[in-house]
């Protein structure tokens, strides 16, 4: 995280520090995500829609955005593990 985060991180709203913190967690494991996990993130994470929405604009079912949802939150966990062990 940059400076700049940094500074946002300490003067934002606890809502707006955890979404900053979502979404350096997100850009950690984008790339291992594919195009339709990455709108499933964004929509859920970024965006703070609710699954129900989430699975009407990707066309999923809502059983499969709350899988999808689940394999990315552990992806995100073992990234921040191993950024952490560092």
């Amino acid at each position: 995280p940059g400076l700049i985060d940094a500074k946002i991180a300490e003067t934002a709203t606890p809502d707006h520090a955890r979404r900053l913190e979502q979404r350096q967690l997100l850009d950690g494991i984008l790339d291992k995500l594919n195009l339709r996990e990455q709108q499933i993130a964004a929509h859920y994470f970024l965006d703070g829609l609710p699954i129900e929405q989430v699975a009407r604009l990707t066309g999923c079912s809502q059983r499969t955005v709350s899988n999808k949802l689940r394999k990315i939150r552990d992806q995100a966990r073992r990234f921040r593990d191993a950024t952490d062990a560092i």
